[in-house]
């Protein structure tokens, strides 16, 4: 393991680190370079907060960053994740030697109806059944309630089912309890497909774009990211 080239790895909106943990693993990233998977605010176990900014995350990155003593380091992330990235790298480009951003393009997504669509339907769910209280549903009537509000769309009922405090302590027959903050996601929701177009960053950077993601014209990219290369 390289351990002079840290790389901070990010996971998307109702992810976690466990996302990476199998790619980090694999020895043509890990013998190159030493993976930090962060757990971004409002997630998993993360520490919940009232704000949900890429401002606010990525100086949660810096603070990370200075626990650990980085002074430089890679970045790359998933979609929020990628967001957050691409926000760190162009406000700390003194501590950034590379970034890299997937299914995640530097461009202002917030008028575009479509983004997170499948997201926010996940976080209205899970907020409805927060909302019981008398009786309160158990873990397994979760799950169970999202495979018919789903459809049985197996992705969408995998989020809910991530989205649970699991552990020892928690069944399918305890009252259902979620790890992620619900009311900061919920109301700052507005803020995840943000991006500020016009910040700027000069260092290496990369984007990845899968088959099915959104692909924007090269422009996009470059404006924000002038060492981007079209390949």
């Amino acid at each position: 393991m390289n351990v002079e080239k840290p790389m901070i790895v990010l996971h998307g909106l109702l992810g976690s680190k466990v996302n990476w943990r199998t790619l980090c693993t694999i020895e043509g990233i890990s013998k190159y370079r030493k993976c930090l998977l962060v757990e971004q605010r409002n997630h998993a176990t993360s520490d919940h907060h009232g704000e949900h900014s890429y401002e606010a995350l990525s100086d949660d990155i810096i603070r990370f960053a200075d626990e650990h003593r980085l002074d430089k380091f890679t970045i790359m992330g998933h979609s929020m994740g990628g967001r957050t990235a691409m926000t760190t790298a162009c406000r700390y480009p003194d501590r950034v030697d590379g970034m890299i951003s997937v299914d995640s393009a530097p461009k202002n997504e917030q008028d575009l109806h479509a983004f997170g669509s499948f997201a926010e339907r996940v976080i209205d769910f899970m907020c409805d059944i927060d909302a019981q209280t008398e009786p309160r549903p158990t873990m397994q009537e979760t799950l169970d309630a999202a495979k018919s509000f789903f459809d049985g769309q197996a992705q969408l009922v995998t989020l809910v089912h991530r989205s649970l405090v699991s552990g020892p302590g928690y069944g399918p027959s305890d009252p259902v309890k979620f790890a992620i903050n619900l009311k900061a996601l919920k109301t700052q929701f507005a803020n995840i497909p943000y991006f500020d177009e016009t910040l700027r960053f000069h260092g290496p950077a990369l984007n990845i774009v899968g088959g099915r993601s959104r692909m924007y014209e090269f422009s996009v990219y470059q404006k924000v990211f002038p060492n981007y290369k079209e390949s």
